[in-house]
């Protein structure tokens, strides 16, 4: 494969979309992100593949400026994020590549924020099966009603 292949494969694809489902992936050919949380906290780019089903899960990760690679798959039941994070991350502070890991996310949530009141999310709205209604009810909750082609709401 070509450098030219490969710099694509490694070039943030979601760019220029005008609707980002999923910004916090930076989609690359093949990738589901060329700059991966973890590898990104401490200062190097990393291009993270990950699949599954519901008896294996897996992770592909490729540190290009260190040259390494590493997959781990299994059975599921673990969290192969974080153990190909730690790997990686601890193979790079090992070889010299990174001075130390970088500092761990806090765990404490954030307060609680306001915002507008839920009877703002009454409407009618749309997705791939068919409207949804939405209407406010007096003791604060929501009313979703679908509609379909034999009765009417």
């Amino acid at each position: 494969m070509s450098a030219e292949g490969i710099a694509q494969m490694g070039t943030d694809q979601s760019t220029g979309l005008l609707i980002n489902p999923s910004p916090e992936w930076r989609w690359g050919l093949g990738w589901d992100s060329v700059r991966q949380p973890a590898l990104e906290a401490a200062g190097m780019l990393g291009w993270e593949k990950d699949g599954g089903t519901a008896f294996y899960t897996s992770e592909f990760f490729v540190v290009p400026q260190a040259q390494l690679a590493l997959m781990v798959t299994g059975n599921s039941g673990y969290d192969a994020r974080k153990l190909a994070e730690s790997l990686v991350l601890s193979a790079l502070q090992e070889d010299g590549t990174i001075a130390s890991l970088p500092a761990k996310a806090s765990t404490t949530a954030p307060p609680a924020g306001s915002g507008p009141s839920i009877a703002n999310a009454a409407g009618i709205y749309g997705n791939s099966d068919s409207p949804l209604q939405v209407i406010a009810t007096p003791d604060g909750g929501l009313q979703l009603s679908q509609w379909n082609a034999t009765t009417r709401a």
